[in-house]
């Protein structure tokens, strides 16, 4: 758990043999557990011009670029890595997470699916499978495998999280609101948890809770549009319309790329400008 003091001899046992493709991997892993994404992908390049087939590096260069959000090159990595480690659970949870982040939910089942019958109690697995069961609108099967993730761990913040959005989205606001909850008390910095809860307490009507929930969000995630969005939507149903005008503004500020977000918070100004001219 010394971690700067990892870093100093694997960058001296670089030193001392340059082509140590080894000591690069290293680096470069324990580089991008720190979230110094650039630096580890220097270091994982630097170790595939050693070895270009070195199969740890190419998972762990899977998993760089599923952190950074450039899916495509996640997914080319990963299996170029399992041709090596077909059998590694780490690049085929990568690999997996890859295609949900690409919505290629099938393809990801099938990931799932094989870690399983390798390890049935994994509960990344079990919570992947819940994930990709819910996109595709199988509620009833999302439920089970994210139940049976929690049961095979028991702190288990993303599937408490993503048992709330079942819920959200099948209009089951208590159940919802509870495992939103749980999902914070486990990892208190989880911005969708936050949104969801938010969301949730407003359609059962509690708004001066639903306001606290979506600032924590905000808090979270200063520049997410969709926060933003909900925060604009409480305000007008507490008919504060100058707030609520502001948090749209800022909502469609930060909405660039997201046309269907951007159509809808466009909407809302045009219904609080009504609003406004019959006032």
């Amino acid at each position: 758990g010394e971690n700067q003091s990892a870093r100093t001899e694997y960058e001296y046992a670089i030193r001392l043999s340059p082509d140590f493709v080894e000591a690069h991997d290293a680096l470069g892993r324990l580089l991008m557990d720190a979230g110094n994404y650039s630096s580890a992908e220097s270091h994982f390049h630097d170790a595939l011009e050693i070895e270009p087939m070195y199969s740890p590096t190419q998972l762990n260069m899977g998993w760089l670029y599923v952190y950074v959000g450039k899916y495509s090159e996640a997914t080319h990595y990963f299996y170029r890595g399992l041709k090596e480690q077909p059998n590694s659970i780490y690049g085929r949870l990568g690999l997996a997470m890859a295609l949900v982040k690409r919505e290629e939910y099938q393809e990801a089942l099938g990931e799932y699916r094989k870690i399983l019958s390798r390890d049935k109690q994994n509960a990344d697995a079990l919570l992947g499978i819940g994930t990709c069961m819910f996109e595709l609108g199988r509620y009833s099967e999302s439920e089970h495998f994210l139940q049976q993730s929690l049961e095979a761990r028991e702190k288990n913040p993303l599937a408490y999280e993503a048992l709330g959005d079942l819920y959200f989205k099948q209009k089951k606001y208590p159940e919802a609101i509870s495992n939103y909850r749980m999902a914070i008390v486990q990892k208190e910095d989880l911005a969708d948890a936050y949104l969801g809860l938010g969301q949730s307490l407003e359609a059962v009507g509690y708004l001066t809770e639903s306001e606290e929930a979506l600032q924590r969000a905000l808090y979270h995630a200063p520049n997410n549009p969709m926060v933003l969005y909900r925060l604009g939507q409480v305000h007008v149903l507490l008919h504060n319309t100058a707030r609520a005008q502001a948090y749209f503004e800022m909502a469609m500020e930060d909405a660039a790329g997201d046309i269907e977000l951007q159509n809808t918070i466009r909407s809302a100004l045009k219904s609080l400008s009504e609003q406004n001219d019959e006032d």
